[in-house]
Order: C-alpha cells, then structure tokens, then sequence
C-alpha cells in the first residue's frame, strides 16, 4: 500500500531527504533487496514521468538501509531553484519487472 507523504524542502538547497518503505501493513520496514528504487520527481501529478527528474541509485538516490527499507533522495539546488509545489513518487520494480509505488506526495520547495 502508497503512502502520501508531503516533503518540505528549501529553495536553493541542496537537500537530503530521508524516506523510510514499509511493508503493505505501513510499519514494517521494506526489505529492499533485489528491488530496483527509483523516484521521479515532476511538476504535477498529472505531468508524464518523461517530464519530471527521475533518481536511481548512483543518481540523486541511495539505499542506506537496505533490509530496513531505508532510501536517502539527493535533491540537488538546480531541482530546488524555485519555489514551487512538485510532486513525487517513490517505485519499487521487482525481478520480473512489477512496479509497486511505495510512497507518493507533494514535494513543497519552500523560499528563503
């Protein structure tokens, strides 16, 4: 099962994120091995993937804890330049291909 989760961030900032996946039940952590994590991060809900910024491991994402489900998501100052509601989706894409979205929301890029 998704979480929406809603993100704040600063702008111009490079910012770390720290995102925790669970299991369906929302509290055990999801063991991550053999999944592949990405994150794609675009205007609207609604914008095609195509359009936003996606994030893999080795690109803007690192899987810190791999058996506890913990994933850290480097959102870079040129993706926070202006302040702005984003929107977000966190996948998960098993062996076979299965895509799972884990966690979803609105990344907030707050002005400073």
């Amino acid at each position: 099962m998704a979480s929406s989760v809603v993100l704040s961030v600063l702008q111009n900032n490079d910012a770390t994120v720290d995102l925790n996946v669970t299991e369906a039940d929302g509290t055990t952590p999801q063991d991550l091995t053999g999944l592949l994590v990405s994150m794609v991060i675009k205007a609207s809900d609604s914008a095609p993937d195509s359009t936003g910024t996606v994030l893999t491991p080795g690109t803007g994402l690192t899987i810190t804890d791999v058996t506890g489900g913990t994933v850290t998501a480097l959102l870079t100052e040129a993706m926070l330049a202006l302040p702005a509601t984003l929107w977000y989706r966190l996948d998960v894409t098993d062996g076979g291909g299965h895509r799972t979205t884990v966690m979803f929301g609105q990344l907030l890029v707050n002005p400073v």
